[in-house]
């Protein structure tokens, strides 16, 4: 996100940002494609995945990029796992959080509690519904 602020803010030469969309394609590359990459990597590298698969779908991604990454395994089934993943974990900790504290009021606040974001997103799902 930060990147992406700085890119919109012409920080970045077109010729830089090229640069360094190819490093990470070969970061990609040298993993042995997506899924590994994603499985085996530190979470940089799993966000910039993340941002190109976003970017792809809000049709913001290069054709040429999108089909490059495509035949590495990006896919709309790509990070639907790890999703479900996430929010299983997430789940498993709030149910941590019950059986030690016997409630749910739990602070939205990122630094008290590292799952602050997660309990953000459902109560303002919830109120969507």
């Amino acid at each position: 996100q930060q990147f992406e602020l700085l890119r919109k803010l012409g920080v970045f030469e077109p010729l830089e940002i090229e640069r360094i969309w190819m490093k990470k394609y070969r970061q990609v590359v040298t993993l042995g494609g997506v899924r590994e990459a994603i499985a085996r990597t530190d979470t940089t590298l799993r966000s910039w995945l993340y941002q190109q698969y976003k970017r792809e779908k809000q049709g913001s991604l290069d054709q040429n990029k999108a089909q490059l990454l495509h035949e590495l395994g990006l896919n709309n089934d790509t990070f639907q796992d790890i999703d479900i993943q996430g929010v299983q974990y997430r789940m498993d900790q709030l149910r941590r959080y019950k059986q030690q504290y016997g409630h749910l009021h739990i602070s939205t606040d990122k630094q008290i509690n590292e799952f602050g974001g997660f309990v953000t997103r459902c109560r303002h799902a919830r109120k969507i519904r």
